[in-house]
């Protein structure tokens, strides 16, 4: 592999061969946050005013470049995270924890365009988009908008009482309305002038603020899986998200493990209900190292497979106790951090999606031809919806002329030059480095995407519902 007619006939296999894959599949359930993502699209120049307006804001501002708060109490919060996000062209997260600033949020800078978001929400959508038969996705108390946009994908059900699983159109709906994860979505370039200086996105991105008082303490999370155990059996693959909405501690006094503990009990029960099923975990940005702590210690080693990004890597690296892997994350540090992770938790299976590389990593044998298919196709899913918005199969053909990322390219080229590395990472059989087989590709490369919420979900609900351990 390594030549561009290499890849281009990797990607053409996947096309001619992924979708069969994706069709005998038995069904994958998702979990547990499914909410309406209201996009707002950034406008040049329309935070400006805002803060020239309020020193307050204009302050937040400037220092929220150097650290993001932990959660969102305040407009000044929202306005730290924010621009901790643009400074750093970072994916970022956080939760807002006071009515009065989602009120004052929504008001300020109104969504434009409501679609179905929350991890389990954005993998429920993309898997049904591609053609997975059956996918039961966690839903909160409906409400009509959000039936309306689940019912885009009419393959997508939820569980309702004494009736298992059944389309979202045929379920109760008993509510108004409901959780609401408002996005910042930022173009590559787009500049915030501060009174310390000019922020300028590297490239695009977006920062999202998280409404969702009803499952702010996973509540919602453990009963789903209480009423999916007796129906678990009916699917191959489960995964979950979800642990970035908790917070360290209550105003009633109780901490994260008070409502963490019950939920990670029930996916015990769901395993033991039906014990060939395999769980991924979709790892998220969380500020509290508690929190991390705890799901390394008590989640993690529960689940098969982990997914996550660069930055959230760089921050498990740290947690890991190694600051100065974090600091330079070269191919060498990447496996690295990769090796210890599965050494601490003992998954069986990570995937790491970086822009330009998708790149999974196991401990014990695994379908390497499989898994590198199942990643571009997936990356040509990525490439359609970051240019389109949503991808389904007759999306994807196009983008075999969507341009190799050249970082990705470098990338696996590092990878096989590493000292002591055998084989070939985008090859039939892998890279063998140590007790890890690595499997990686280049992505193909939107210059100017027009969706980036929900990318990662993407990314990894596919190829993990194609993941076949021996």
């Amino acid at each position: 592999m390594g030549t561009l007619e290499s890849w281009d006939r990797l990607y053409q296999e996947a096309l001619e061969s992924v979708p069969d894959m994706l069709a005998r599949g038995r069904g994958v359930a998702v979990g547990f946050h499914t909410v309406v993502d209201g996009l707002h699209q950034a406008r040049p120049g329309e935070l400006d005013p805002l803060l020239a307006g309020n020193p307050d804001l204009a302050e937040a501002a400037s220092s929220g470049t150097l650290s993001p708060p932990d959660e969102l109490r305040s407009p000044s919060d929202v306005v730290a995270a924010l621009s901790w996000s643009l400074a750093h062209s970072t994916a970022l997260e956080r939760v807002i924890t006071d009515p009065a600033t989602f009120r004052w949020l929504s008001a300020t800078l109104p969504v434009d365009r409501p679609t179905v978001g929350g991890n389990s929400g954005n993998m429920a959508l993309a898997l049904a988009d591609l053609g997975l038969p059956r996918v039961l996705v966690f839903a909160p108390p409906l409400h009509p908008l959000l039936v309306r946009l689940l019912a885009q994908a009419p393959r997508i059900q939820v569980l309702v009482d004494g009736q298992g699983s059944v389309p979202v159109t045929r379920a109760p709906v008993p509510a108004e309305d409901g959780a609401l994860h408002w996005i910042f979505e930022y173009p590559s370039g787009l500049e915030v002038h501060l009174p310390s200086g000019t922020l300028s996105a590297a490239r695009a991105n977006r920062f999202i603020a998280a409404w969702n008082p009803g499952n702010h303490r996973l509540a919602e999370g453990t009963a789903w899986l209480e009423a999916l155990a007796p129906v678990a059996g009916e699917f191959s693959h489960l995964v979950l998200s979800g642990f970035q909405l908790l917070s360290e501690r209550y105003p009633d006094g109780t901490r994260f493990e008070t409502w963490a503990q019950p939920l990670v009990d029930a996916l015990g029960r769901v395993r033991r209900a039906a014990p060939r099923i395999r769980v991924h975990y979709e790892w998220a940005s969380i500020a509290s190292p508690e929190i991390r702590t705890y799901l390394l210690r008590h989640l993690l080693p529960k689940v098969d497979s982990l997914g996550l990004n660069e930055a959230e890597m760089a921050v498990m690296a740290r947690d890991l106790g190694h600051p100065e892997w974090a600091a330079s994350m070269g191919p060498r540090q990447v496996l690295e951090t990769l090796r210890l992770l599965h050494e601490e938790t003992g998954l069986r299976r990570i995937q790491l999606h970086v822009p330009g590389l998708y790149l999974t990593t196991s401990r014990s044998a695994v379908h390497t031809a499989q898994e590198r298919l199942a990643l571009a196709y997936t990356a040509l899913a990525a490439a359609a919806r970051s240019a389109r918005g949503r991808a389904t199969p007759g999306d994807l053909p196009s983008h075999l002329a969507t341009p190799l990322a050249p970082a990705g390219v470098e990338a696996v080229e590092g990878l096989r030059s590493l000292p002591g590395a055998l084989g070939d990472p985008s090859g039939p059989e892998g890279l063998r480095w140590g007790s890890l087989t690595a499997v990686a590709i280049p992505t193909r490369w939107v210059e100017r995407p027009v969706w980036t919420v929900g990318l990662g979900d993407l990314i990894s609900a596919v190829p993990f519902s194609l993941w076949q351990p021996y």
